[in-house]
């Protein structure tokens, strides 16, 4: 096993991997008793570890934090970290590749035959179903954020807003991914500032058949 320090974030670009959220409240708070919540832990763990097997998954990467365990007390690290080294986990994992981490764990995911090209085909297919959904949804927000940018009441700024979509694709070539991305979020904000200027969104701008959801959704203040 592998002991490291420093970024965690930077295990999200192992090839094929997955992550686990595990930031538990580890209070006594809610229904379960702690001593639930922590059996509840080994249990998606394991369950984790044996469909990534299954599924062709190369890495799980477990974000449990770094809370470190009392006498008497257990905590969600200290589970997942013994799991890993019980005989429960040998037949799903590599444990000479697995990475403990103070913050997170990385499981290397023991690879079955067959399993791991089919996961990368699966990626494969939703990244190009992805891209389709992103091909589609382009043009309808650059036509609304070209309709955003005329409620800019400064010429130049109006002027350099109309160039961003060249430098996304200047910045970003052939992710249209991106684009969509960037865009949505301008158009988003653009409409919030729209409507701090002004109190309300303009009637011309809730009929606008390319204002976004925020915009159809607001209500005007009652006279």
């Amino acid at each position: 096993m592998k002991y490291e320090n420093g970024n965690w974030t930077e295990y999200r670009k192992l090839p094929y991997s997955e992550e686990v959220d595990f930031h538990f409240d580890n209070s006594n708070s809610g229904y379960a008793s702690y001593e639930d919540k922590m059996a509840e832990a080994n249990e998606t763990t394991l369950k984790r570890l044996k469909a990534a097997h299954e599924e062709g998954v190369a890495y799980l990467i477990f974000t449990h934090g770094h809370s470190t365990s009392r006498i008497g007390k257990t905590t969600t690290r200290s589970v997942i970290r013994g799991l890993m080294r019980s005989k429960e986990a040998t037949p799903y994992i590599n444990r000479k590749e697995c990475i403990q981490h103070y913050s997170v764990f990385v499981a290397a995911i023991r690879e079955k035959p067959g399993a791991r090209d089919a996961y990368k085909n699966k990626l494969d297919k939703e990244a190009e179903a992805r891209k389709k959904e992103a091909a589609e949804d382009y043009p309808r927000y650059l036509k609304e954020f070209l309709h955003l940018i005329t409620f800019i009441p400064d010429e130049e700024h109006r002027r350099l807003q109309a160039r961003y979509p060249d430098r996304l694709k200047k910045d970003y070539p052939d992710d249209i991914e991106k684009w969509v991305e960037r865009l949505s979020a301008s158009c988003y904000s653009m409409q919030d500032q729209i409507n701090r200027d002004t109190g309300i969104f303009s009637k011309e701008f809730q009929r606008s058949p390319y204002a976004g959801e925020a915009a159809s959704k607001k209500s005007e203040p009652e006279k």
